[in-house]
């Protein structure tokens, strides 16, 4: 097996190893709990946390922005799709063309949106402000993998780059702003824990108020 397929292999342990004890640490953290009587369902809201509370119409201020939603949304779809072929050309398995002429788009469309958002960061003047070098390198090595997704699904007996970059990305994500990926999950439960216990996510009907 070439080299690159250890270091693929290597990062993607590391990550997942690094991903289960920070689930395990997060979520079994008692220090924050609340003391007062549970006015709600932590667990139905934890749910809702991490389905339709992640509509745009309900998280945070995303429905005044749809442009920026809509390019995020997209680079993530873009993202988790080539993520998905990752496995498939690890393990040199097949896939009809049809399949392989679609994924190119997305993930293709995606690593555009990427580079929208980064120049959307650094025209803005009160994006530039806000943003720290690992804003932008984040970006940059999320869509340079997807480009090379693209290339690989072209060129399926060259994989090593698309490996080595992958391997590079997984070996980051703790480090740097990526690291979000890991807890966004864990987050999005306690979030929902923290209303439910409330009684305010999911939102109370008219018949329980």
């Amino acid at each position: 097996m070439p080299y690159y397929y250890y270091f693929l292999l290597i990062a993607v342990l590391s990550v997942a190893l690094f991903t289960v004890f920070q689930w395990i640490k997060v979520l079994t953290d008692k220090r924050d709990l609340p003391f007062a009587p549970p006015l709600g369902r932590p667990s139905t809201a934890a749910i809702y946390s991490l389905t339709l509370g992640m509509s745009p119409l309900k998280k945070e201020t995303a429905h005044q922005h749809w442009p920026t939603y809509i390019a995020g949304m997209g680079f993530h779809i873009g993202l988790f799709l080539a993520l998905a072929w990752l496995p498939l050309h690890f393990f040199n398995i097949a896939l009809p063309s049809f399949i392989i002429s679609s994924s190119k788009g997305v993930i293709a469309l995606g690593a555009l949106f990427g580079v929208i958002i980064l120049i959307k960061r650094v025209s803005l003047k009160k994006m530039r402000q806000l943003s720290t070098p690992d804003d932008y390198f984040s970006n940059l090595i999320v869509t340079v993998f997807q480009l090379l997704s693209v290339r690989t699904l072209d060129r399926p007996s060259e994989p090593a780059l698309l490996m080595l970059w992958a391997g590079v990305m997984l070996f980051y994500i703790p480090f740097g702003k990526l690291r979000h990926a890991i807890y966004f999950v864990p987050t999005r439960i306690l979030l929902g824990r923290y209303f439910g216990q409330r009684g305010t996510w999911p939102k109370p009907g008219r018949a329980s108020q």
